[in-house]
């Protein structure tokens, strides 16, 4: 588990996929919201692990710039607990923070809400079949 005092309060209580807004959004078609998700999850694992990956061998500008696309990437679908991680990741990065204390907690993080997300979007899935 993360350690609370690690992390904002907000970025722990933020909901995974706010799927009423991204249905809203598409006009509630959820053929598309289905496709949409899915095509985003698989860029998304593969966008944390590119960045985690630069910020493990000290390349910390594309670091910033992997977790900077996948904060926008989440953004436009309402993976909105993922996002704040991401955001929160670029911020420190930008800030120069790139201590292990302050980073390993949020890395974890992020690890950890990738199958929450692929979950709530598996379920989107079941229920569309």
């Amino acid at each position: 588990a993360v350690p609370e005092a690690a992390l904002p309060r907000q970025l722990l209580d933020a909901e995974v996929l706010d799927l009423a807004s991204f249905q809203q959004l598409l006009d509630g078609d959820m053929d598309i919201v289905v496709s949409i998700l899915n095509e985003f999850i698989d860029s998304a694992e593969e966008g944390f692990g590119e960045g985690r990956a630069a910020f493990e061998v000290g390349d910390h500008a594309t670091a910033r710039a992997r977790f900077h696309k996948l904060a926008g990437s989440c953004a436009s679908v309402y993976a909105l607990q993922l996002r704040g991680f991401a955001l929160h990741s670029e911020r420190l990065l930008i800030e120069d923070v790139t201590d292990q204390a302050t980073f390993a907690p949020l890395l974890k993080a992020m690890a950890a809400a990738l199958p929450l997300l692929r979950a709530e979007i598996e379920a989107v899935n079941a229920q569309q079949s």
